[in-house]
């Protein structure tokens, strides 16, 4: 077992060592340096421009507002969450900063923020980069209803930062409303930033194929819908004589090895859910009544509460959703857990939250807390011997 570990790590060392000569060829050949432009960052908590009418049926929190901070190159992506919602139709679903009692958030990413909607495939994406890609505009929060299908939809949100070497969003929430009246628009405040600049003309967007499509599209949005249309036809070509099995037989062979590494490196490379880190310990007083890795769930957001939350907590007046810890992602790709302490009247209203570090013990409903513990691996390096993971 031992001997499969180091052997493990031994392989892990040279595939990094060799991306890393890769990449310091590649820079060093380079004739053009990319060009990085000086950009403002977004706020953590933006203005709000538009007011619902109508009853918030859900509230479901993808990603928290991150302050400016460094990324690693150009054209990296920083954030990559993926939510799964139930749709019902005839609701209209909003895509918003945050929900403060009907009041939804603008939207600010430095600097492309992209939803990919499945089963439908329809994606909805937008550069808040100014036209002299100096500033970051932000815009109001998007009706994304029509990326929507009845039954379990699978959200992906993807942030990029473009032009490094700083990147900064506000938070990324979608908001499901009891139908789809038009909102009562809100006049800016004084805090609410307003572009300066002449808009973009409105681009067509692209389509494959002839539908109706009811989304309002800002400047620099694109919206493509799939096509079920076959991108290559069937070529029946008639030949005379015996058949021709001149085709080089080495050509198959190499097509076959390129085949297996093309899956072999999809499976590598395959997405996982997030999951909140760290290990939980629920007590009663002084009595210890649940404990479990936050892990095992396999979920990005775990709830406590009555019967029906994740975590079921022992008194028998607890509301259904008392509390939650979700999976965020930091600037440097590791997962941090984030706990929310909900309204006991209203779930949607979140009374407090915070990053959970070790040893945190927070209240969760009258006498029943929660102790977090998240124990970090250290890593020692040696050349020759690789990496070693240790507590």
């Amino acid at each position: 077992m031992i001997r499969q570990i180091l052997f493990k790590q031994n392989i892990e060392n040279v595939i990094r060592r060799l991306i890393l000569i890769v990449t310091l060829l590649l820079t060093l050949t380079s004739g053009t340096p990319s060009t990085a432009f000086a950009q403002g960052g977004c706020l953590a908590r933006p203005g709000a421009a538009i007011m619902l009418e109508d009853e918030v049926i859900h509230t479901y929190p993808i990603v928290r507002a991150m302050p400016e901070g460094q990324t690693a190159q150009t054209h990296s992506e920083f954030v990559r969450q993926t939510l799964i919602v139930d749709y019902t139709s005839g609701q209209q679903v909003w895509l918003t900063s945050y929900n403060d009692r009907g009041r939804l958030g603008d939207l600010c990413t430095d600097d492309l923020a992209q939803v990919v909607v499945m089963p439908s495939g329809k994606v909805w994406q937008h550069d808040f980069r100014s036209l002299n890609r100096e500033t970051i505009l932000p815009i109001e929060a998007v009706d994304i209803t029509e990326l929507f299908v009845p039954g379990m939809n699978t959200i992906t949100l993807t942030l990029t930062d473009i032009t490094s070497p700083a990147a900064s969003t506000s938070g990324y929430t979608i908001v499901i409303v009891a139908d789809s009246s038009v909102p009562t628009p809100i006049p800016p405040t004084a805090t609410q930033v307003v572009p300066t600049q002449t808009p973009q003309p409105t681009p067509t967007p692209t389509r494959l194929v002839t539908a109706t499509l009811n989304i309002v599209l800002r400047a620099n949005e694109t919206v493509v819908e799939p096509s079920d249309a076959p991108l290559i036809k069937n070529v029946i070509v008639e030949t005379s004589g015996s058949p021709d099995f001149t085709f080089p037989l080495r050509w198959l062979g190499i097509m076959g090895v390129g085949l297996l590494a093309l899956l072999g490196l999809g499976w590598w490379w395959k997405p996982r859910t997030p999951t909140p880190p760290g290990q939980i310990t629920v007590l009663d007083g002084t009595q210890v009544v649940h404990t479990s890795n936050l892990a095992s769930f396999g979920k990005s957001i775990i709830t406590l509460g009555g019967a029906g939350a994740d975590i079921v907590l022992p008194d028998d007046t607890t509301p259904p959703l008392v509390a939650r810890i979700s999976a965020q992602a930091t600037l440097d790709g590791e997962y941090q857990a984030i706990w929310e302490l909900l309204d006991p009247e209203d779930s949607q209203i979140v009374d407090e939250e915070q990053p959970l570090q070790h040893g945190d013990e927070v209240p969760v409903y009258k006498q029943i807390r929660l102790e977090y513990s998240h124990y970090q691996e250290e890593t020692t390096t040696s050349f020759l011997e690789g990496e070693y993971n240790h507590v």
